[in-house]
């Protein structure tokens, strides 16, 4: 069998999950584990393969419907914040999703270009595909409104998507180069890797709503989009749910998640345009020392 991996590395904007309690003391630290059941769609842009008349159309390359990797999955989820007091905080927190299946005859034959090559991907034969997606970030939050019930906040970081994107099968790879081989079948460990690491302005506005003593609302909404030489990248984070804390130490925190990003490497030798969502519950569990 013949492989190819694509690696990808993308900075994009993000705000924080709001899980920073209403009344914080100096220097207190929280850890939060949970689960996200995500309802995932993944896209690749593609073109078709070559006819008997030299013709192609574009194709926009459903990794759920065409590749048949898992639409709905279980992404483990981790969180790290640290309160100086009640207004100024840090946080940094990951999540991954990884994800992989074999296929036969489910897609028509497909290529695309990738640093000055061209990879030719047989589908009617036996495929697998893997697509695995880490997500971490890191930043600073500031509460600007601190109320007896009401806090509202801004944010300012980081964030990272590392991106595998791997296939297995029949493949062929064209050189594209003035001075290029033509095409031939790839080895089987052959890969190519990508690092699009143009760091992208991180902020964000969140607000946490104190219910009663026990239960708080917490919700934030948040656009971006910016263009870096030729890469280009758009992020659109939705968030909502409740807090609630048991005790002074621990709580939970179940809300809905909605989560998308956008990657368009348009660099002279080629590179991958991937769109990534998922959206979902969340349940996470905390505590705070």
């Amino acid at each position: 069998m013949n492989s190819v991996v694509c690696k990808g590395c993308f900075a994009a904007v993000l705000v924080p999950l709001l899980t920073v309690p209403v009344s914080v003391t100096a220097g207190e630290f929280t850890i939060e584990l949970g689960a996200f059941y995500a309802k995932t769609d993944s896209s690749l842009n593609a073109r078709s393969a070559l006819d008997e008349l030299q013709e192609q159309v574009d194709l926009n390359l459903d990794f759920e419907k065409d590749l048949e990797l898992k639409e709905e999955e279980l992404l483990p989820y981790f969180k790290f914040n640290y309160a100086f007091n009640d207004r100024h905080y840090i946080y940094f927190d990951y999540k991954r999703l990884h994800r992989e299946a074999t296929s036969r005859g489910s897609v028509e034959p497909f290529e695309f270009d990738y640093e000055g090559e061209t990879y030719i991907v047989d589908g009617n034969a036996e495929l697998t595909t893997s697509m695995n997606v880490d997500i971490s970030r890191i930043g600073y939050g500031y509460k600007f409104y601190n109320g007896d019930r009401l806090d509202l906040g801004i944010s300012f970081g980081v964030h990272v998507m590392y991106f595998e994107l791997g296939f297995e099968g029949q493949i062929e790879v064209c050189d594209n180069s003035p001075d290029g081989l033509g095409c031939a079948q790839t080895d089987p460990d052959n890969s190519v890797f990508s690092d699009v690491t143009a760091p992208l302005p991180d902020i964000g506005l969140s607000a946490d709503f104190q219910m009663t003593e026990n239960f708080a609302f917490n919700t934030h909404a948040h656009y971006f989009k910016i263009k870096i030489d030729n890469i280009e990248g758009q992020l659109i984070d939705l968030h909502a749910g409740f807090k609630y804390q048991f005790t002074d130490t621990w709580h939970a925190n179940a809300g809905w998640r909605y989560y998308e990003v956008t990657v368009d490497d348009n660099r002279d030798n080629g590179g991958l345009d991937v769109e990534y969502q998922f959206q979902g519950p969340m349940l996470i569990l905390g505590a705070t020392f």
